[in-house]
């Protein structure tokens, strides 16, 4: 099926009345905890001119509200790394609303369409890959894409063993030498010192470093290493780097161009709670 045409539903706003992340310390040994992992998603509508949209999702679960990072100019985001989303769930019963929205710079977003997530078919599934249609804001059918989620219904201590530690690195095209170096001007990030940042946040607020121990936590008490640092493979080219024009930007490319001077890569880190 190709892309929707999108043709006028508003919605929120990007980020308005998201609850905060759900903590360990808010859950209870005997709560069970809805798991969700934003992979990517499909065949999205097109709704700004030229025929692109700025998606983001948003998830719903009774009074808790959480929200993924925003991607621009793409109907077919992938969500590079992956972005989780914890939820106490108080009754097993009660839908996740799953909805997709266009950032704008004016107004509302406009909503791209919605999916429903019944938790009772996720209960002793374990970890659940599924791809949920969105329904169309205006006529209700399912006919505007796709969501990949990874869902899990878990206890408090299978929903809280992992975690990543995420850096990007850089490097800057030196035309002289006609290469890819970590050698940078000093009108780049942090005065030149940008071989490396951290990996969360929105793109104004990453900390930069030449080291990347720098920004790296010490592994805490009761915590090993599953997994030690590695770049990632799930974007970019063969050796997962994406370019861009410069540092200032929110748009990162697959494959180097005749305008990419610089580009980064992400590496990853995963601890797990010791016994889990």
């Amino acid at each position: 099926m190709g892309n929707c045409i999108f043709w006028c539903c508003k919605g929120k706003t990007f980020d308005q009345d998201l609850t905060s992340p759900l903590m360990e310390t808010e859950v209870g040994d005997e709560d069970i905890v809805l798991v969700l992992t934003l992979k990517k998603a499909t065949n999205l509508m097109a709704a700004d001119y030229g025929g692109t949209s700025d998606p983001y999702v948003i998830f719903t679960l009774g009074e808790q509200r959480q929200g993924s990072s925003k991607k621009v100019t793409t109907l077919n985001p992938i969500w590079e790394p992956e972005e989780t989303f914890r939820f106490k769930i108080d009754d097993i019963e009660e839908p996740v609303i799953v909805s997709v929205y266009d950032s704008d710079l004016v107004g509302d977003d406009d909503s791209l369409g919605d999916a429903l997530i019944h938790l009772p078919r996720y209960v002793n599934a374990g970890r659940t890959e599924t791809a949920l249609r969105l329904i169309n804001p205006l006529n209700g059918k399912p006919e505007c894409g796709t969501v990949t989620l990874e869902i899990f219904v878990a206890n408090k201590m299978q929903a809280f063993a992992e975690r990543h530690d995420d850096v990007y690195e850089y490097e800057r095209f030196d035309p002289t030498a006609g290469a890819w170096r970590p050698s940078f001007l000093l009108t780049d990030p942090n005065g030149g010192q940008c071989h490396w940042s951290t990996a969360t946040g929105n793109e104004k607020d990453l900390r930069w470093s030449p080291v990347m121990n720098d920004l790296v936590d010490r592994v805490p008490d009761h915590w090993v290493i599953a997994s030690n640092w590695g770049y990632m493979m799930s974007g970019g080219d063969a050796d997962g780097w994406r370019y861009a024009i410069n540092f200032n930007t929110d748009v990162w490319y697959d494959g180097q161009t005749a305008a990419s001077f610089v580009r980064r890569r992400r590496w990853r880190r995963v601890l797990r709670k010791e016994g889990c």
